[in-house]
């Protein structure tokens, strides 16, 4: 058979995963020889990491659900599913000659927040494009959500269900973040009114 590998590249907030597939398990142990321990043991902390932090970023959002009348849902893939991923996008990478970075795997741990139809976290939906700036959008989402001291970083802030998409007869609508917590550990967040769920 075949062995789909992935090898650590780069570190901190560059680390990144090649992807390499082979046929003998002696090359397996070949691509491995210039990676020292420390980065072998790479992804088992960072699933230990995210392991750690679901129940912080529960808790944290528990508070934020009930404070906005809200219900809240946290889906955390399991190991082998983190696996699965990590090698079918270090594959993709590898297509086009890059090594996949791992802050791009932005939806192993995702929380749901089903929110009031009037809620003001889905005000922004709203608002004309032009009239909303990233910028304001991280800001505005950082206060309402009280994540300021928290260590949790809003990333980006993606509106759905705007005019433009109404246009297109797109009619789901939410607000998807993306938070980064830790060590560069991406969160995506969909916050959207009870009746869309």
């Amino acid at each position: 058979g075949w062995f789909d590998v992935v090898i650590p590249q780069g570190e901190g907030s560059a680390l990144g995963f090649r992807y390499e597939r082979f046929q003998k398990w002696s090359d397996v142990v070949r691509s491995f020889e210039g990676i020292n321990t420390e980065m072998r043991q790479v992804a088992k902390t960072l699933l230990s990491q995210y392991a750690k932090r679901v129940e912080e970023i529960s808790d944290i959002f528990k508070i934020i659900a009930v404070r906005n009348q809200g219900v809240m849902k946290v889906r955390l893939k399991g190991l082998q599913s983190f696996r699965d991923k990590i090698i079918d996008r270090a594959r993709t990478y590898a297509e086009s000659g890059k090594i996949f970075p791992l802050v791009k795997l932005d939806d192993f741990l995702g929380v749901r927040l089903l929110l009031p139809v009037g809620s003001e976290l889905l005000r922004p939906i709203h608002l004309p494009e032009e009239n909303v700036s990233q910028e304001v959008l991280i800001k505005y989402y950082t206060d309402k959500l009280g994540l300021a001291n928290s260590g949790i970083v809003i990333d980006n802030v993606d509106l759905k269900g705007t005019q433009e998409y109404q246009n297109k007869n797109k009619f789901y609508r939410a607000v998807h973040l993306t938070l980064l917590i830790g060590n560069k550990i991406p969160i995506e967040v969909q916050l959207m009114s009870k009746s869309m769920a």
